[in-house]
Order: C-alpha cells, then structure tokens, then sequence
C-alpha cells in the first residue's frame, strides 16, 4: 500500500540513484514478506528541511544480533525465509553508501 504525501513535494536529487535505494528497499520488503503487506509513505519535515520515506513490511522481523551488520557488504540474515530468497548481500550496502554519498551534495 501507497501512502502519498499530502501535496506534491520537490526534491533536489539525484533521480536515479534515489530510485535505485527506494527500489532496493521496495524489492527487500516484497522478498522477505511471506504473509501480509508492505506500506510505503513519504513525509516532509519543514523544520529540519527534509523529505521521509519509510518502507514497512510484516515480515518476522530481523533477530537482534543480525542489525548492526544489516548494511555490511555481503551480509545476509541468517533464517529460513532469507536464505530461500536470491540475493548478494549487496543492496542494503549499496543504498546505504548511495545515501551517504548524496546525502549532503544537494
């Protein structure tokens, strides 16, 4: 489900690589989602001049010890439903490097 802001909200950014974190996201949430919905909302913060997106699933959840290593290159969760599911290891560690390095140039 789409939650769409308010009003239209303007964005100075790089289109492509903000698409790619979104979609990286998006995608993580549809594979790792096996009963359920995943909700999306954008918000704007006027006072801190920034936009929010949040991308929610009703996954299980990921296990404590796995979150301080959620954006490392090639970490994968250990548990049944993630291993059944294609991937590197590399998208969350590329979204959060594309956000770190964009973050302030605009």
């Amino acid at each position: 489900m789409f939650t769409p802001p308010d009003k239209e909200i303007l964005v100075e950014a790089d289109s492509i690589r903000i698409a790619e974190v979104v979609n990286n996201l998006i995608s993580n949430a549809i594979k790792y989602t096996d009963k359920g919905g995943i909700t999306v909302e954008t918000h704007e913060d006027k006072t801190k001049n920034l936009v929010y997106t949040s991308i929610r699933d009703t996954s299980r959840g990921i296990p404590k010890e796995s979150l301080p290593h959620m954006f490392e290159k090639f970490f994968r969760v250990k548990a049944k439903l993630e291993q059944e599911a294609k991937g590197t290891g590399l998208g969350l560690y590329i979204s959060k490097s594309i956000v770190e390095l964009t973050r302030w140039n605009y």
